[in-house]
């Protein structure tokens, strides 16, 4: 069982952009449950927007999120880079 910590996934990297995504300890799980479960887990990306860490032997392998919040992180990572542009 995982310890109950939030953690921070390593910063995505988009045009030297950096966003930090916080990945919640229920939003660990295993491929073969996700596989299994995968209707409730789509219902619950959709619902909560927070994107879901997949693993594969205990090891983080994949990361999920509903397309509207995949959407939002770019419209973000876009306007950051307006944003810097017109600041240099």
């Amino acid at each position: 069982m995982r310890s109950p910590i939030k953690f921070a996934a390593d910063s995505l990297l988009a045009d030297s952009i950096k966003v930090a995504i916080v990945i919640r300890v229920q939003d660990i799980r295993s491929l073969t449950d996700f596989t299994r479960h995968a209707k409730d887990h789509l219902k619950r990306l959709k619902e909560t927007g927070h994107p879901v860490v997949l693993t594969i032997n205990g090891k983080a392998a994949v990361v999920v999120r509903s397309a509207e919040a995949y959407q939002r992180l770019l419209g973000a990572q876009e306007r950051a880079k307006r944003d810097r542009k017109k600041k240099s």
